[in-house]
């Protein structure tokens, strides 16, 4: 399931729903760790004068940066003929219909699976397909995953509750039993999806950000939370970067170097002007 780029609503903590339009510009970025560095993809919808631009399919041109752990540039924006859009904006939805390949099993998350108020999964091993339930409490429905997380001994989930209030859930995939989770905060939508990044793990820490509308300040900050399960709430840190509810999250990890990319009209118009807006964290400071 990827995000609808026609009419949807925008919805974000007390305020009325609009309509919706993506900016024009650099859109819709895509971290991957790449022999050690940062490679973050991202296309543009604005209209170029040469068909060369454009790749075979038609679709909009696709581009790279690359920056090592630290965030220094080492790849400076190139086009890019051997990945198209639609490729961008499948692995975007992160979740839904999704083959997570570990060493010894491949980890499924099929739509139905998800849309039930209490998610599950398929796990294939050995040509052999289960289905694992997950111990969800009684008290929780879940209203939308946003990112799956999982290694060969946890499943982290970031998934949106009836009061629209982004959380972690963190389940030991050795035991059955409850899930350790926590508050994220409340965060920005277009129409059902969580203004939020996928999960990662760095530092023995679980990371997501996210966009927070700021009522005092008026304006929207992006936030970098991480959360240990047992804690009882995440550590925030507000990115000093320029911040729009209209966007989309990417984020990955190099042993403990964070690098966040997502598209902002950073003047804040709506649906204005796009840029991609990076940052780079040590995950052990």
């Amino acid at each position: 399931m990827t995000k609808p780029v026609t009419i949807l609503f925008l919805v974000f903590a007390s305020t009325a729903a609009l309509g919706h339009e993506d900016p024009v510009g650099d859109l819709y970025p895509l971290v991957k760790v790449e022999n050690g560095n940062f490679a973050i993809y991202f296309y543009n919808n604005a209209q170029h004068e040469k068909a060369t631009d454009y790749d075979m399919s038609g679709n909009a041109p696709v581009y790279r940066m690359v920056y090592s752990p630290t965030g220094e540039l080492l790849g400076p924006r190139a086009l890019c003929k051997n990945i198209n859009s639609e490729t961008i904006s499948n692995a975007n939805s992160m979740v839904y219909d999704k083959k997570i390949q570990l060493p010894n099993e491949t980890v499924l998350f099929g739509s139905e699976l998800l849309k039930k108020g209490k998610p599950s999964y398929f796990v294939e091993k050995n040509g052999v397909r289960e289905h694992r339930r997950l111990p969800w409490p009684d008290q929780i429905k879940i209203d939308y995953v946003a990112s799956v997380y999982v290694d060969e001994n946890q499943l982290v989930m970031s998934a949106t509750t009836d009061d629209r209030v982004l959380r972690l859930f963190h389940f030991d995939r050795n035991k059955f039993e409850a899930p350790a989770l926590a508050s994220v905060g409340k965060t920005t939508f277009i129409y059902d999806f969580p203004g939020a990044s996928n999960v990662v793990c760095a530092a023995n820490r679980f990371w997501v950000a996210w966009v927070h509308y700021n009522s005092e300040k008026k304006k929207f900050e992006t936030i970098l939370s991480s959360w240990r399960p047992g804690d009882e709430k995440p550590h925030e840190r507000i990115l000093d970067n320029p911040s729009d509810w209209n966007t989309e999250l990417s984020m990955a990890a190099v042993d403990n170097h964070l690098c966040v990319a997502y598209h902002c009209a950073v003047t804040g118009e709506y649906p204005g002007y796009s840029q991609i807006i990076t940052a780079f964290r040590d995950a052990k400071q």
